[in-house]
């Protein structure tokens, strides 16, 4: 369910130009309507099949020590575009998906971030060539 004004705000990131005016924006808006922000990274990660035992628990390893420093980045990203103190949440898996099911989950708002082409951009250039 919707509410208005929202409590939480859900910015998808992937650590670019796009998601960090995303994640500006959405600080701007937290602070002026009292909300909480989240930011949500989603990456999948998929070991060859023809990976040995060994070769995969030392690819979980390695999954977790990347899960934690992602984490510690998403957080400093975020001070670094004016978020005090956010919420991170970095989940494996396809990124829409994994978007959905975290917007599921009880966040009120999802400012969708721009593509690092968006359309709009994309149609002017095409208009004024």
């Amino acid at each position: 369910m919707w509410k208005c004004p929202p409590a939480t705000i859900l910015v998808p990131v992937d650590f670019g130009e796009a998601s960090g005016r995303a994640a500006a924006i959405a600080g701007l808006m937290a602070r002026r309507l009292g909300a909480s922000v989240r930011l949500l990274h989603a990456e999948a990660l998929e070991a060859p099949a023809y990976f040995t035992r060994d070769q995969m628990a030392s690819l979980e390893r390695q999954r977790r020590a990347a899960r934690s420093q992602a984490e510690a980045y998403a957080a400093d990203f975020g001070r670094a575009h004016g978020l005090d103190a956010p919420a991170v949440l970095v989940q494996e898996g396809a990124p829409a998906p994994t978007i959905l099911t975290a917007a599921a989950e009880g966040l009120d708002l999802k400012p969708v971030k721009a593509a690092r082409t968006s359309w709009l951009k994309q149609l002017i250039g095409r208009r004024s060539s």
